[in-house]
């Protein structure tokens, strides 16, 4: 009865890891952020931070008017639904919201990148997220509806 017992417990531990690890990386889940291209970014930025330590150049997140991905890493990508308009804002430059075409954010092999704040505007809502510059996690996040 006890090595039922020791085995009914080991099994239920070994179910919960499992299930944990498979959702680990979604960050999506555990942000609480929209799924699409929102949550795509926020995986990415700390994939990219990763990668750049790990393989020890610099690694990019390139952006498009359709989408954006990573180069020199994994080539990760996401694109952009018909209306979505992705825009950016450094720390330093007030309240003003820059275009993201031909932006390339680095992330550099010591860990950090700009400070940045990305704002995802659809017809039926804005999302505004932000960036720690170390470790590529998201800081904030804002969901406005319409």
């Amino acid at each position: 009865m006890e090595v039922i017992m020791v085995l009914a417990v080991i099994g239920l531990v070994v179910a919960v890891s499992v299930s944990m690890f498979i959702g680990a990386g979604d960050e999506t889940v555990v942000m609480g952020l929209p799924k699409g291209p929102p949550g795509d970014l926020a995986g990415m930025t700390k994939k990219a931070s990763r990668e750049a330590v790990v393989l020890g150049h610099p690694v990019s997140i390139a952006f498009t008017e359709k989408g954006f991905g990573m180069i020199g890493g994994s080539g990760a990508s996401s694109g952009l639904p018909e209306g979505m308009v992705v825009k950016y804002q450094r720390w330093n430059s007030g309240r003003r919201w820059f275009p993201t075409k031909n932006l390339n954010w680095r992330f550099y092999p010591s860990g950090i990148s700009d400070a940045l704040r990305f704002r995802f505007e659809s017809s039926d809502r804005v999302v505004e997220m932000a960036f720690h510059p170390l470790t590529g996690s998201t800081t904030e996040v804002n969901v406005l509806t319409k």
